[in-house]
C-alpha cells in the first residue's frame, strides 16, 4: 500500500520534472555542499528521467521499442567508430559518460513520448516541494558568492573555486530550470506551490544575469514568445482580466525579489552592466563594426575557417576534430561528414514536424508536450551558437520525445 500511494504522487510525469530539477539546478548546489554534492544531484536526477520513462513504458520497454533503440545504436557506434579511426579528441572518461548521458537521455525522451499520459499527469508532493526548496536556498547560495567576486564585470572570475563550471554552461542549464519552474506555475492549482516556482524563476533569471551570457537570454526570450504564439495557435491562451491580473502578480512578486536582492548585492548591478554592454557590441557587430565584439568575432572566424576548407571534412569528417565549431548543423558535418547525413536529416525532421504541427491547432498536445518543446526550441536555438553535441542533454531528450509522439487530430481519440 505505501509503494501504491508514494506513485500515484511520483508518477512517471511527477519523476520526469524531478529530474530535470535536479539535472539543471545541481550546479548551484556546487556552492553549498562542493562537487560532490553537484555530481551526486546529477545522477539522481539521471536516474529519476530514467525511472520515469520504465515506469511508463513497464517491463515491455525493451522488446516494445527494441528496433527503434538497436538502429539508433548502431547509428551511435558508426559514429564513434568514425570518430576513433579519425583519431577525434573524445575518447576520455567525461566525453564517454556525457556521450552515454545523452543517449540514454535520447531513449528516455522517446519511450516517455509513447504514452503520455499512461499513468495521469504530475501533481505537487512534499518530494517536488523539496526540490524547489533546495533549489532556492542553492541560487541563492550562488548569488552570495557573486558577492565576494573582486570585479563584478569580469566573466573570468565568477566561478573561482570551481573550474568546471562555464559561464555559458551555467546560463543554460538556468534557463531550463526556468522553462521547467515556468511550466509547474502554470500548471499547479497550490497557491503555495505557485509562490515558490515565481521565487525560484526570479532567482535563476539573476543567475543568468551574472553570467553575462548573451545566448541564453537572446534564445531564451525567442523560445518562449515562439511557445507563446503556439499556445494561441492551440488556443489555449486568451487574453482576458483572470490572466492579466495573474500575470501583473506574477511580475510584481519576481519583481519584488529582483529589486531586493540587488539592493544587498551590490555585485548583480556590475554583472547587468556587463551582460548590458555585451549586448551593445554584438549589436555593433552585426552593424558591421567587427571589432567591437571578440565572441562574435571567433565565432566567424571558426566558421570562414571550416566554410574554406570543406575538402577536410565533407567526406569523413574533419581529421584530430577537437574544436567545438559552436553550431549544430556545422558540428555535425564537420566532425562525421557524409556519415552525419542522416543526423542532419533526423534533425530537420523532428523540428519542422513538431512546428507545423504545433502551428496547425489541428492535434492534440499533452501538457507534457508542450514542457518538452519549450526545453526543445531553446536547446535547438541554443546549439546554434553553444555547446557541443554530448553537452546539450535536453536537446537529445527532447529529439526522442518529439519523434517519438504520437499525434492525433483533435476529436480523433473521443471519436474513436
Amino acid at each position: 500500500m505505501p509503494m501504491n500511494m508514494f506513485r500515484l504522487t511520483l508518477n512517471s510525469s511527477s519523476l520526469l520534472l524531478i529530474g530535470l530539477i535536479l539535472l539543471y539546478g545541481s550546479q548551484s548546489f556546487h556552492f553549498i555542499f562542493g562537487n560532490i554534492g553537484r555530481y551526486t544531484l546529477l545522477v539522481v536526477g539521471f536516474g529519476c528521467v530514467l525511472m520515469a520513462a520504465y515506469w511508463r513504458s513497464e517491463s515491455r520497454w525493451i522488446q516494445r521499442n527494441f528496433q527503434f533503440i538497436f538502429l539508433s545504436g548502431v547509428y551511435l557506434t558508426a559514429l564513434l567508430a568514425l570518430s576513433f579511426v579519425q583519431e577525434h579528441d573524445i575518447f576520455n572518461a567525461r566525453n564517454m559518460v556525457f556521450i552515454g548521458v545523452c543517449y540514454a537521455m535520447f531513449i528516455a525522451g522517446y519511450l516517455l513520448a509513447k504514452e503520455p499520459t499512461r499513468d495521469g499527469e504530475w501533481s505537487n508532493s512534499i518530494v517536488t516541494m523539496i526540490c524547489i526548496g533546495g533549489c532556492i536556498l542553492a541560487l541563492y547560495s550562488y548569488l552570495e558568492h557573486v558577492k565576494t567576486l573582486a570585479s563584478p564585470g569580469d566573466r573570468g572570475n565568477l566561478f573561482r573555486g570551481a573550474s568546471e563550471l562555464h559561464p555559458v554552461g551555467v546560463a543554460y542549464v538556468n534557463v531550463i530550470l526556468i522553462i521547467v519552474c515556468l511550466y509547474m506555475r502554470v500548471t499547479t492549482k497550490h497557491l503555495i506551490s505557485k509562490l515558490l516556482y515565481t521565487i525560484a524563476i526570479a532567482m535563476a533569471f539573476l543567475v543568468i544575469v551574472t553570467t553575462g551570457s548573451r545566448g541564453a537570454v537572446l534564445w531564451g526570450t525567442l523560445s518562449f514568445c515562439t511557445m507563446v504564439y503556439i499556445l494561441f495557435a492551440n488556443k489555449l491562451l486568451k487574453i482576458n482580466v483572470k490572466m492579466f491580473f495573474t500575470a501583473v502578480l506574477d511580475f510584481l512578486l519576481g519583481g519584488a525579489i529582483v529589486v531586493y536582492l540587488f539592493r544587498t548585492n551590490q555585485a548583480l548591478s556590475g554583472k547587468l552592466d556587463m551582460l548590458i554592454h555585451r549586448f551593445e557590441g554584438l549589436f555593433h557587430f552585426a552593424g558591421g563594426n567587427t571589432a567591437a565584439d571578440l565572441s562574435s568575432q571567433i565565432r566567424m572566424n571558426i566558421y570562414n575557417d571550416h566554410s574554406s576548407n570543406i575538402d577536410t571534412w565533407v567526406v569523413s569528417g574533419l581529421k584530430d576534430y577537437s574544436a567545438n565549431p559552436h553550431n549544430q548543423f556545422l558540428e555535425i558535418f564537420v566532425r562525421f561528414g557524409l556519415l552525419g547525413l542522416p543526423l542532419f536529416g533526423f534533425s530537420l525532421y523532428v523540428m519542422g514536424k513538431s512546428l507545423l504541427k504545433a502551428f496547425s491547432g489541428k492535434y492534440e498536445l499533452s501538457p507534457e508536450w508542450y514542457l518538452i518543446m519549450f526545453v526543445f526550441l531553446f536547446s535547438y536555438m541554443q546549439s546554434m551558437t553553444n555547446l557541443n553535441l554530448e553537452l546539450n542533454r535536453t536537446l537529445w531528450l527532447g529529439f526522442g520525445f518529439l519523434y517519438g509522439y504520437q499525434y492525433h487530430l483533435k476529436g480523433f481519440l473521443r471519436h474513436k
